[in-house]
């Protein structure tokens, strides 16, 4: 039995009619990046794009109930439906009680008229999400990453160095990470921002959003706030001090959790490979070496999006979001 399908670059389309593209199945993992002459693989270089070219919106990529992290979705550049009115327009939509991992890939949560999503959680789920660019959508209300949890079915992803634009539109809010309700995230050395709207790094819709950490990120050009906080006095927390995000010069800290060694800077992306999400030269020190070195904390990899080994040694750090830079 097949426990994995590898798809060589190109570009495959397809009209998810307001449902899913491509539906996962529990055990085969799907994987791209592989040239077409000789299977040879090189995310950078080779890139699988599947596109949904619905009108009504719907899902690219649909995992159901039942999926473990023994499933895979590595490698592939998603575009969601455009222009679409009715249904959201998602990359990936994670179904209740669904955990796979989700790594290496660029995914844009499209332009549906009502909301764009570019990963759509929902409860009593716990995906591993890691190395991808994630792109909220172009129109609507759009959300990088959703999180939708109940007190009773929570959900708690595990976010580690991604780098997340919640969405362009402009005069209507975007999120990079919305938490709905109750549940315990891991949101790690990533960089988070919004390019449109009223933007919000990291929003916690209701008191039971309480995330296991909130560690070593960088969110910035967050107009709304960098993070809004359900469990201190002024919600909207707009400045970093001492690693964690405050009201102002250090007023009324965040709380549950306390926010480590984040940062808020603009990271002068650099034009490279497939989108201008990289790194480079004029990028800042506590970027670039400001992650958690996930090799020395067990996190089960090693590489950036690109495939490049990320360097640390315990002492130096990782970079921040999906792409490694070495100054």
């Amino acid at each position: 039995s097949k426990s994995a399908v590898a798809i060589a670059a190109g570009t495959y389309s397809g009209d998810s009619a307001s449902g899913n593209l491509i539906s996962l199945v529990e055990g085969i993992s799907l994987f791209g990046g592989y040239s077409t002459e000789n299977w040879n693989r090189d995310l950078a270089s080779h890139i699988t794009t599947i596109t949904d070219i619905s009108g009504t919106g719907g899902n690219v990529i649909g995992t159901p109930t039942g999926i473990t992290s023994q499933t895979v979705i590595d490698g592939f550049s998603l575009e969601a439906a455009s222009g679409g009115a009715g249904s959201p327009s998602i990359g990936i939509k994670v179904g209740e009680n669904s955990h796979p991992v989700i790594q290496n890939n660029a995914i844009d949560g499209g332009s549906s008229t009502t909301t764009c999503y570019g990963i759509f959680i929902e409860r009593s789920s716990s995906p591993v999400i890691r190395n991808n660019t994630i792109f909220g959508g172009s129109t609507a209300p759009s959300y990088g990453i959703f999180i939708n949890s109940l007190a009773t079915f929570p959900s708690s992803p595990v976010i580690r160095n991604n780098t997340i634009d919640g969405g362009s539109a402009a005069s209507v809010s975007t999120y990079g990470i919305h938490l709905v309700d109750d549940g315990n995230p891991v949101i790690d050395n990533n960089i988070i921002f919004t390019s449109g709207g009223m933007g919000y790094g990291i929003m916690e819709g209701l008191a039971g959003s309480i995330p296991a950490s909130v560690n070593n990120n960088n969110i910035f050009d967050c107009d709304g706030a960098l993070y809004y906080d359900m469990h201190s006095v002024s919600n909207n927390k707009d400045t970093v001090t001492g690693g964690n995000f405050t009201m102002g010069a250090g007023a009324d800290p965040m709380a549950n959790p306390t926010g480590v060694a984040n940062v808020s800077t603009d990271p002068f992306f650099q034009a490279g490979g497939t989108d201008s999400l990289h790194l480079g030269g004029g990028t800042p020190a506590s970027i670039l070496t400001g992650g958690i070195d996930g090799a020395a904390a067990g996190w089960g990899f090693e590489t950036d999006k690109d495939g490049n080994f990320r360097t640390g040694n315990g002492s130096t750090g990782w970079s921040m979001g999906a792409y490694e830079y070495d100054p």
